[in-house]
């Protein structure tokens, strides 16, 4: 089939699939389609159970009409109706004997229907080539004034499902019932024939026991005999006639038909004959909802499916299908877990190559499990079964990448140590089903998100993480470990969302769980600490924060050898360079670095990429490009230039690049870092505000300050909707957009955003906090622009306050005494300016590490020293700022045109 056809056709259902059959008709007959095409769509809207669009194309014959006879065939009464047609119970009338038969007939199609009599005929050819026990047998066929017809041999039975329940046949007994179904499947797939309309409704089974199997209408010939368009060979791709409920995900997908859509046919079969249940509810579904589940969804095993059912059976339904397989309803539970469960499953995968490879090898399997020998199937495993949900909603959740395989590595992790555990205290069954349950809890957390389930459609990656809490209350209220991980788990995941709130609610609770837990292991507990005291940091709760580290520090330190030494020191530095004590965090990085595991290179990167920044927020540039180029070089070989951790190192790097003063380079890097992140994680996920705030730095170091102001913009808007305006990310795009508009000299649009910062690192972070000071430092310069001398003053003395607290801040405190002499000599208080820059002066003599601030203190008193008239003093203080400026910037620099205008203004030397 042309693929654009089976589009297009698809195209129209979906637009027709919710309108009346009335309006179905009318909508379907003025789009005036070309045969095929408008076939196509019939097809599909057949297929819909929603959907009972009359059809103009051909007709059914139908009770109220005469009752006619078919050549020597007299109709007795009506059997059922089916695709193509109705099969009536009828009599074959001879001359001395009578006949019982099914005879299926079709009215001769009109003008346009020619394929539905290509597919009747079909259908004729292939049941009269297959002869089998197991297989309704072909008579006879013909056509009459009435239609075309076949006769069949008339099964005086029951269907499968009905037979199976009314005997009250046990589960090893139902599967050698199924058993001669594999036998007649496996015949006809010798035959090169797929039956591909498998179903509980097509199974009969006579009174004496022997299957039968029914209506071949939508059968395939696999090779040798010519296809019509309608329905394509198996080298071709192309939808052909199928009921939704019992399709193959290769129907739904346009794929190729093989051999192994009726091996999916028959674990459909199979596990509703097992449990009394289809293995999908599509009850109130239309198609399209279907082909979503289909494709995409697992079912549950056939164990857990019984077992839920029969844990919500309001109705006594499960009640009486326990009664039909004449047994306890844990006895057929344990029946079917296991091989049962996995020999199901095996037939159902969504990948047609990963199925038993033909019928016999599904029917050897059962054959092994009945005779109690090992199967060949064995259970998915965890990690493919949460990727297949991660691949499902990859779209949807694509903000959260990164986080559903932390979904998928955590959880492979607890169930592992399940497994170990296991083994070590001999309770293997226990420790199992605590694993499942873990494992069950994550793919029924991803089920929440689909377009399909209780709620709806379009989930954000948050919304698919806040499901999980009130999941965990309800799901593992009695084990308290579990649900602690769990909870910390997704605490953890709360943040890399940039949702920090409900990270510090459920870190806290997942530790008042787990901290005198007397089943838990020191490594859990130390899991469950690090997360919580992440969360305190999201929220800006430093100082908690820390306390928690520490104390995750003593329970590492107290086993020999030392419980997650390396990542306990790691997530402490993270925690002191995110609160500024940059020093702090270089000595944890070296404690992480030399306690890691030397094969753990990934862990032994990260540690060194944090060191690299630490190093560059002290203005080590030189230190910290090194250790940022082979970082960034092994996550690009490691990892891939998109993953988050390569894109992250860039965007730091990009920080060393501009201050090395490479800017082109510099901003090179942060765009690819802001392209990669849009593309992985969303344009508004809080990680990208950060290559914005960079942008918005770099930019303003190339003089481009329209550009620095939308960057910084950009990250202060998305930092807001994340945050909100009390956090520490939204403070430093305060002070930039601040900053930035004091470049551009509009000091007005800047003072807004100083104010705001100066209230929320008070809040933040404290009064007397070094953060605070550098803000009231850049207010004091914007009041200065202002025109506001007086206030400058104001704003320059308390930064000096705060920065004489604290004796780290010793470069700070020195630069500020400068900053207020320079304020005090705009407003006239010459001697106290004096006094304030001689102080500075003093403090950096001697001190090359000094010579930048010594620049500002000598200008300084160099211009007292004029007003003076001491033309002596004031030449030879510009004359040393004249020279550290060349020495540090070169020649071509606007301040030391200032100097040499401020020499000029003296006139020669004496």
């Amino acid at each position: 089939m042309d693929q654009q056809l089976w589009m297009r056709a698809k195209e129209i259902f979906h637009e027709l699939a919710d309108l009346s059959s009335a309006e179905k008709v009318q909508k379907l007959e003025a789009l005036a389609l070309e045969n095929s095409l408008h076939e196509l769509v019939l097809t599909l809207l057949k297929g819909d159970e929603s959907s009972q669009t009359p059809t103009q194309d051909w007709q059914i014959l139908t009770p109220e009409e005469p009752v006619p006879v078919f050549g020597s065939y007299r109709i007795i009464g009506e059997i059922g109706r089916g695709g193509m047609g109705t099969v009536y119970e009828a009599l074959r009338v001879g001359e001395d004997f009578e006949q019982k038969v099914a005879l299926k007939v079709i009215q001769m199609p009109r003008e346009g229907a020619s394929q539905f009599e290509v597919r009747f005929r079909k259908e004729r050819q292939i049941l009269s080539r297959l002869e089998h026990p197991n297989i309704a047998r072909f008579l006879d066929g013909g056509t009459s004034p009435m239609g075309s017809f076949f006769a069949m041999e008339f099964i005086d039975g029951e269907t499968l499902l009905r037979f199976a329940d009314q005997r009250k046949l046990r589960i090893k007994d139902r599967v050698k019932l199924f058993l001669q179904l594999c036998s007649a499947v496996q015949f006809a797939h010798t035959h090169l024939i797929v039956h591909r309309d498998l179903k509980p409704s097509n199974v009969m089974v006579t009174q004496e026991g022997q299957v039968k199997l029914l209506d071949f209408g939508i059968a395939k010939i696999l090779a040798g005999e010519e296809s019509s368009p309608f329905e394509s060979l198996q080298t071709e791709t192309g939808l052909g006639p199928m009921t939704p409920q019992y399709a193959s995900p290769e129907q739904f997908l346009n794929l190729p038909i093989t051999t192994a859509t009726d091996v999916y046919g028959l674990g459909l079969v199979l596990y509703e004959l097992l449990t009394g249940f289809r293995a999908y509810n599509f009850k109130d579904r239309s198609l399209r909802e279907m082909d979503a589940a289909i494709v995409r969804d697992l079912p549950m095993n056939p164990s857990q499916k019984f077992k839920t059912e029969l844990s919500s059976d309001s109705t006594g339904e499960t009640s009486q299908l326990v009664l039909a397989r004449n047994g306890a309803a844990q006895q057929i539970i344990s029946e079917l877990n296991g091989d049962l469960d996995a020999i199901v499953m095996k037939a159902l995968r969504k990948e047609p190559e990963r199925r038993y490879a033909g019928v016999s090898a599904f029917s050897d399997d059962l054959e092994r499990f009945l005779n109690g020998l090992p199967v060949a199937a064995h259970p998915d495993s965890l990690s493919y079964r949460l990727k297949k949900r991660f691949k499902r909603y990859w779209f949807e959740i694509s903000a959260a990448g990164l986080v559903a395989i932390l979904l998928i590595a955590l959880a492979s992790v607890s169930l592992l140590s399940a497994q170990k555990l296991a083994r070590k205290n001999k309770e293997t069954a226990l420790q199992r089903d605590k694993a499942e349950s873990v494992s069950q809890f994550l793919i029924d957390l991803f089920d929440s998100a689909s377009p399909y389930g209780e709620q709806g459609a379009g989930l954000s990656a948050i919304d698919l993480v806040r499901l999980g809490s009130p999941q965990i209350e309800s799901k593992f209220e009695n084990q308290p470990d579990f649900k602690a991980e769990l909870q910390s788990l997704l605490s953890h995941l709360h943040q890399d969302l940039g949702d920090p709130k409900p990270s510090l609610e459920l870190g806290q609770s997942a530790w008042e769980l787990i901290q005198n837990s007397p089943t838990a292991s020191p490594e859990q507990r130390i899991k469950v600490l690090l997360n919580y005291a992440d969360a305190l940091k999201a929220n800006s709760r430093f100082e908690e924060a820390l306390q928690l580290f520490q104390q995750a520090k003593s329970l590492s330190s107290a086993s020999d050898p030392a419980i997650l030494c390396s990542e306990v020191w790691f997530r402490t530095g993270l925690a002191h360079q995110d609160n500024f004590a940059n020093g702090e965090a270089l000595e944890d990085f070296d404690a992480a670095l030399a306690c890691v595991d030397p094969q753990d290179t990934l862990q032994t990167y990260k540690i060194i990429g944090a060191k690299a920044l630490s190093l560059n927020n002290m203005g080590e540039y030189s230190k910290a490009k090194p250790l940022f180029e082979e970082t960034l070089a092994f996550f690009e070989n490691k990892l891939g230039p998109n993953h988050p951790n390569t894109i992250e190192v860039l965007n730091n790097f990009a920080s060393t690049l501009d201050s090395l003063g490479d800017l082109e380079g510099a901003e090179e890097a942060i765009r690819k870092c802001i392209r990669a992140t849009a593309n992985t994680l969303g344009e508004e996920h809080p990680s990208i505000s950060f290559m914005w705030n960079n942008l918005g730095v770099i930019s303003g170091h190339r003089e481009n300050y329209e550009q620095a102001i939308a960057a910084h913009l950009k990250a202060y808007q998305i930092r807001i909707k994340h945050h909100g305006e009390n956090h520490m990310n939204s403070l430093v795009s305060m002070v930039n957009l601040g900053y930035t508009y004091d470049s551009m000299n509009e000091f007005q649009k800047a003072e807004p955003y100083y104010l705001k910062a100066i209230e929320v690192a008070k809040n933040v972070l404290g009064p007397d906090h070094p953060e605070v000071g550098y803000i009231y430092n850049n207010y004091a310069y914007n009041l200065k622009g202002q025109g506001r001398l007086s206030a400058s003053v104001a704003a320059a003395r308390r930064a000096c306050d705060i920065f004489a607290k604290d004796e780290s801040q010793v470069l700070e405190y020195r630069m500020s005494l400068s900053l207020l002499a320079g304020a005090l000599i705009l407003t006239g208080e010459t001697e106290e300016a004096f006094a304030k820059a001689n102080q500075v002066v003093q403090l950096c003599e001697g001190q090359d590490d000094m010579k930048n601030v010594l620049i500002g203190a000598l200008t300084n008193r160099g211009l007292i020293y004029q007003k003076r008239g001491d033309r002596e003093h004031a030449r030879a203080d510009f004359s040393r700022a004249g020279d550290y400026l060349l020495e540090l910037f070169g020649p071509d620099n606007e301040r030391l045109k200032k100097i040499q205008q401020y020499l000029a203004e003296l006139g020669p030397p004496p």
